[in-house]
């Protein structure tokens, strides 16, 4: 669907700067106030069509946008373009060879949009495959803890040095590189208490390992953690996840 309204969007565009290019070819002769509104009018169509699509489109397949390249691409860019655009049609009334310029300059305002586009794409792979990255290092992570439970006596859960030095996890790494994007907290809990039937071992063992976004920006990656249920799970703030207790997080599936 979004890649529908993608090329529905550059079609048009496409047929609006056919138009231009024919219109100002046959027009010349305009006056400067005439200049200025047809500048105006053959902006303001696609450029309110990027405002209306290019939003809806990212919505419909989840992306996100730096908003910084949101603002530039729904309004600087236009803005900009049709003044540029203005001052070139007024030359026009002037000159009738300078209309390839107005083109040329209209061109490139959407060569812009979709070089920022492309980029906004390449931003929301990085974001897509770093949070996937995370959630994968902490099934791997849960899974090493269950092996230094079962190869010790006291079924002890273990600290991240723990397992570096058994070699479970690769001695290059530091809870700061473990996971692209991502610094982790890693906290380990063995509580001695009495043997019983479910507590054989005589301890009490848990252990929580988050995964923290090192770009703060609000959306762009998913806080995710795991505990010694083996359930990776990501942080929802709109869900009455509590921040502190990673057990109350929506589990994925």
């Amino acid at each position: 669907m979004p890649e529908t309204i993608s090329i529905v969007v550059l079609f048009i565009i496409l047929a609006i700067l056919v138009a231009e290019a024919i219109f100002l070819r046959s027009h010349s002769e305009l006056n400067i106030l005439k200049a200025h509104g047809i500048a105006l009018l053959m902006n303001a169509v696609p450029g309110l069509l990027l405002v209306v699509c290019v939003p809806l489109m990212m919505l419909l397949d989840g992306s996100f946008i730096e908003p910084v390249f949101g603002l530039i691409m729904l309004v600087g860019i236009p803005v900009g373009t049709t003044v540029i655009n203005s001052y070139i049609l007024k030359r026009i009334t002037y000159s009738g060879n300078t209309w390839r310029f107005a083109i040329g300059i209209t061109l490139m305002y959407f060569v812009i949009i979709l070089m920022v586009i492309s980029t906004s794409n390449v931003l929301n792979t990085d974001r897509a495959q770093m949070m996937s990255r995370a959630k994968g290092s902490l099934r791997s992570i849960g899974s090493s803890q269950l092996a230094y439970q079962g190869a010790n006596n006291q079924k002890f859960y273990g600290t991240f040095e723990a397992l570096k030095k058994d070699m479970y996890i690769a001695e290059v790494y530091t809870l700061s590189n473990r996971i692209e994007g991502y610094s982790m907290s890693w906290q380990v809990n063995n509580i001695s208490t009495a043997v019983s039937e479910e507590i054989p071992s005589g301890v009490m063992s848990s252990f929580t390992v988050i995964a923290w976004p090192r770009d703060k920006r609000k959306g762009f990656l998913n806080t995710f953690g795991v505990t010694e249920d083996q359930v990776v799970r990501v942080y929802n703030p709109d869900n009455k996840n509590r921040l502190g207790n990673v057990a109350t997080w929506d589990p994925i599936l």
